[in-house]
């Protein structure tokens, strides 16, 4: 059993598949009437202070937000000075951070982003944990649900952990999907588990509350699976994304695989091929954990936490020394690493990257990156801007 290891780097995360170049602009009237009504509840934001502008806009985040933003020499990525920009140190359950799903929005031309989020007791153990929910219209200040946690452990096959947590909604069936990692290491149970919600709140089980996937079980191709990476849903495609992945030939790494599925009752199908393969570079050498695309004036780029190496735990083995990296894409099925990787981003060492999201705002991909904080002592939520326009920093 292999597992991204997000204990000391949680995660946050959302991702889109090469096969959907703008998950935002094929969202249905219904998601965007959802959240819409969702603003006006928790922001106020329909009163008569606030002025609804019906287009994209293009702005710098500095321009608008309280705190600046410091380039990283010799790169195109900016960090706000006000990190982190989500701790959920203000709750009363849930002490240390596991996994957090991200999902972006477009509601009248602007984003609207919401987050699901796995705690635990912060003890290092295994199970004790929880699933919360928060929303934010700036993506830097957020408002946890009052109901939080809005799924417990009371379960079996997962009772250990819900990691590598993804939420898209399918305007096909006017729902909001979770998937997750999920496994209990005293049954050896581990697998691809699905919950549905109407509201992103409530949740309900998905077949019959048993894995999608049997994570223990090769799949038709003679791949091992390894852990969701991405998850996206559009109209056009249905469900697609990535998954980590272990080649037939037994050797330990887990790769990157695409996958997609017509909707989640027929099951998603894994390619045969690699999207992005493992090394040759230290920093990737063991696999990827997460990965996040967006798609900006010809050209894919994809966001993803790479890992050394393994550590053996006894039953099962976790990833070691996560870095933030870049690849790009002219089609999005060809893929050429950065010469520059791994980005200078990890706050630790070894790196503690748990997961990255990443949303198209105009010119600029936001970032919403988690580490390990040593002053809160706990991971948290970075908040990062790549410009692709822009020359290198200085």
């Amino acid at each position: 059993m292999s597992m991204a290891s997000t204990r000391g780097g949680a995660s946050a995360s959302s991702a889109s598949s090469a096969s959907s170049a703008s998950s935002a602009s094929s969202t249905s009237s219904a998601s965007s009437a959802l959240l819409a009504s969702l603003l006006c509840t928790i922001f106020g934001a329909c009163s008569q202070e606030y002025e609804v502008i019906g287009g994209p806009v293009d702005v710098d985040p500095a321009d608008v937000l309280e705190c600046d933003f410091s380039p990283i020499s010799g790169t195109k990525f900016s960090v706000y000075d006000c990190n982190p920009v989500f701790s959920g140190t203000e709750e009363d359950w849930g002490e240390g951070f596991v996994s957090v799903g991200f999902r972006t929005q477009t509601v009248l031309g602007h984003p609207f982003y919401q987050i699901w989020y796995t705690a635990d007791d912060g003890d290092g153990a295994f199970g004790n944990y929880g699933l919360g929910y928060a929303v934010s219209g700036d993506g830097t200040h957020w408002e946890t649900h009052e109901a939080n946690p809005i799924i417990d452990d009371d379960r079996g096959w997962d009772a250990s952990q819900m990691d590598q947590v993804r939420v898209v909604w399918d305007s096909g069936i006017d729902q909001y999907v979770l998937a997750y990692q999920g496994f209990n290491t005293a049954a050896g149970t581990w697998g691809l588990g699905m919950f549905t919600s109407d509201d992103g709140v409530n949740w309900s089980e998905f077949n019959d509350g048993d894995p999608v996937l049997d994570f223990t079980r090769p799949a038709s191709t003679g791949v091992t699976y390894c852990w969701p990476v991405g998850f996206s849903w559009t109209e056009a495609d249905g469900y697609s994304g990535f998954l980590g992945g272990q080649p037939p030939n037994g050797r330990n790494v887990c790769q990157i695989y695409a996958f997609q599925g017509d909707d989640i009752e027929d099951g998603l199908k894994l390619g045969d091929d690699v999207v992005l393969r493992a090394g040759p570079g230290d920093y990737d050498a063991a696999g990827m954990a997460s990965a996040a695309t967006v798609y900006y004036d010809g050209t894919w780029y994809m966001f993803y936490v790479g890992f050394e190496s393994w550590v053996d735990q006894g039953t099962y083995q976790t990833s070691r020394n996560h870095s933030l990296n870049l690849a790009t894409s002219t089609d999005g099925i060809s893929w050429e690493k950065d010469p520059d990787n791994p980005m200078p981003i990890a706050l630790t060492r070894p790196g503690v990257i748990g997961e990255v999201a990443a949303q198209l705002v105009g010119s600029r991909i936001h970032l919403w990156i988690t580490d390990r904080y040593e002053d809160l002592d706990q991971s948290a939520v970075g908040y990062y801007l790549f410009e692709p326009d822009v020359p290198d920093h200085e």
